[in-house]
């Protein structure tokens, strides 16, 4: 793909050609022992033990599924593709290998079990990854009841994605109906040598450059659409919402196909734009994913070949919806050019899958599939496509985020979505006024005593606390915000003890409001939220596992110490590791105390939370 890219002519395709015919050649014969590609050692050691490292597809069978003929057309597909075959476990260094064994030979149980034990089967065969001698890397079984047949086919997600399931089960139904499957020439393992060498030739350090390009100036430094009292975060408390989209395929297929743009780049695009609703931030970035299979030779491979990737969105003003889409589209062709996948940075990971996932047929018949819950990560939304249109699957932990605020996220997208695909809204700015009347707050009253607890000091020079005071939270064109989109917090008529300013109302004739400063968010329970209070614990998930970050607590507690007078924390991409790192600008009068900041921060909060990099503003007071 990146070499159609770049060579643009015959001449230019011809020049590539003959290049690599000159360049030296990789080694491919078989080994015994190969080492994890960069996307394997995220699932081996950071997912292990988690579902969310399975691909697990189960389904009930037609009654008139040849059971043993079934058993035998599943070891026909490991047999051609032999990765799958493959076991991973620690080597004698300690760290986990790939292992290679084409000619072990598979052969599937039959498993004669009654009715009533399937239905408790149903909720223990989904077992998590562990990578030992023991563990296979696929969780294939068959069942028979006295009036059911049903197969489970999962493989693990260090060997898989989802176009592997599709293989896969493509290459079952043809053995089954005595059709020819077509064997891995080019395998996974041979990927593994190609990573290899991409990384011998400094393709890796390329694309980190890329991203560092891409993310240059961006800082993560707020979550968003989290719960305001913080809960545990050590473990996932399961959420998941499923809807339809009110969306018509054809006239989706036709505005795509018109503007030169995938569905992918449609859908993501509104996912983007609503993200910058709630965040209340004009530039930012989300994670996302793609196939990575943009080489011939991958086609039929089975193995993690998937990689994720960073959007950057940011508000251009007066641009058109078209001219936002086309944007995006630029930029993710840019990015397919990498070869390398980044972690999933920030909470807001968002899918394409298409109709992947549809698999409609087990061997020769129609099957019906037994949906299995996965763990979740905190936050993936999926959106999926099949003859009817398009429907969705938000995975999320409950104690992480309310399950009445994600429903209206997922409303205004859903609404956003609809106004550049239906075409309802020429101008990108105002996408955001087809959001419902019903996902923002109306005739907004708070308490000023709940006011004075949420700043933490008296917020009115002179006000009853059992006063109810008229307050809104607006964008910077005075456009009120949906519930739990973070906004400025202006006051109706009342001036605040500390005031950023005075406006005229821009609906209401002689009334004012008055500029808090001070970023904020209505809740869909009727509650006000500072962003200071509980907006700034932001989330990584790289090499070094899923970590939360308190960003206003290592402010709350560096503020404090002598000679400083003024902290601000975020993370930044770090290209040394490709992901994010903690940084911090430190207001001082002092140039020689970086390693006291960080003794500070480490013995507060943990090693965690001590700065890769300190930036020392000089002052001069």
């Amino acid at each position: 793909y990146n070499e159609l890219m770049s060579a643009t002519t015959v001449e230019k395709i011809e020049s590539v050609f003959l290049e690599k015919e000159e360049a030296e050649k990789i080694d491919y014969s078989p080994r015994e022992k190969y080492p994890l590609t960069n996307m394997m050692k995220y699932f081996g050691y950071v997912i292990r033990g988690n579902t969310t490292g399975n691909l697990p597809f189960t389904f009930k069978l037609d009654e008139g599924i040849d059971m043993a003929r079934l058993q035998r057309s599943i070891s026909k597909v490991l047999d051609a593709h032999p990765g799958v075959k493959g076991k991973i476990y620690p080597d004698e260094t300690g760290w986990l290998a790939f292992f290679r064994n084409d000619d072990r030979k598979v052969e599937i149980p039959i498993e004669q079990v009654s009715d009533e034990d399937w239905e408790r089967l149903k909720g223990e065969i989904l077992v998590p990854y562990a990578y030992t001698k023991e563990d296979d890397l696929f969780h294939i079984r068959l069942f028979e009841t006295p009036t059911a047949k049903y197969m489970m086919f999962d493989v693990s997600h260090i060997m898989g994605d989802g176009m592997t399931m599709n293989i896969l089960l493509e290459d079952l139904n043809k053995a089954y109906c005595g059709e020819p499957i077509e064997e891995e020439r080019y395998t996974f393992y041979d990927y593994i040598n190609d990573e290899m060498h991409r990384e011998e030739q400094g393709v890796r350090g390329q694309n980190i450059l890329y991203y560092d390009n891409l993310l240059k100036g961006l800082r993560l430094e707020r979550s968003l659409l989290n719960k305001k009292e913080k809960e545990d975060l050590s473990h996932e408390v399961n959420g998941v919402i499923r809807r339809r989209f009110n969306l018509v395929k054809k006239e989706v297929l036709y505005f795509c196909n018109r503007q030169g743009v995938s569905e992918n780049v449609l859908f993501l695009t509104a996912f983007n734009y609503t993200v910058g609703v709630f965040s209340g931030e004009k530039d930012l970035f989300t994670c996302s994913i793609h196939s990575g299979r943009t080489d011939g030779r991958w086609r039929r491979v089975a193995g993690p070949l998937f990689l994720t990737y960073y959007t950057r969105y940011n508000v251009i003003d007066h641009e058109t919806t078209v001219d936002l889409l086309k944007r995006s589209g630029r930029q993710i062709m840019d990015t397919m050019k990498t070869m390398i996948s980044v972690p999933r940075e920030g909470e807001m990971f968002f899918q394409y899958q298409a109709d992947l996932i549809r698999i409609p047929t087990v061997g020769d018949a129609p099957a019906e599939t037994v949906h299995l819950q996965l763990d979740s990560l905190p936050f993936h939304l999926q959106v999926m496509t099949d003859d009817n249109g398009y429907y969705y699957e938000l995975r999320f932990w409950k104690n992480r985020f309310d399950e009445k605020q994600m429903e209206i996220f997922l409303t205004c997208y859903e609404s956003i979505l609809r106004a550049m695909a239906m075409e309802e809204e020429r101008s990108a700015r105002r996408l955001k006024k087809h959001i419902p009347d019903e996902m923002f707050p109306k005739h907004y009253r708070v308490r000023a005593a709940e006011l004075s607890k949420e700043a933490g000091r008296d917020f009115f020079a002179e006000a009853d606390e059992d006063e109810d005071v008229a307050v809104y939270v607006m964008d910077e064109l005075f456009n009120k915000k949906p519930f739990g989109a973070w906004g400025r917090l202006y006051i109706l008529d009342k001036e605040p003890a500390e005031s950023a300013g005075i406006f005229k109302h821009p609906e209401k004739r002689g009334h004012s409001l008055y500029d808090t400063g001070i970023t904020a968010r209505i809740l869909p329970d009727g509650r006000i939220d500072f962003l200071e209070n509980s907006g700034r614990v932001v989330l990584t998930d790289g090499s070094r596992g899923r970590k939360y970050y308190d960003l206003g607590a290592l402010e709350k507690t560096l503020s404090p110490v002598d000679n400083v007078s003024g902290v601000h924390a975020y993370l930044a991409y770090d290209t040394s590791m490709n992901e994010m790192r903690l940084e911090m600008d430190v207001d001082t009068v002092q140039n020689s105390f970086i390693n006291e900041l960080r003794t500070v921060a480490g013995e507060n909060l943990g090693e965690q939370m001590v700065p890769t990099v300190v930036n020392l503003r000089m002052t001069t007071k």
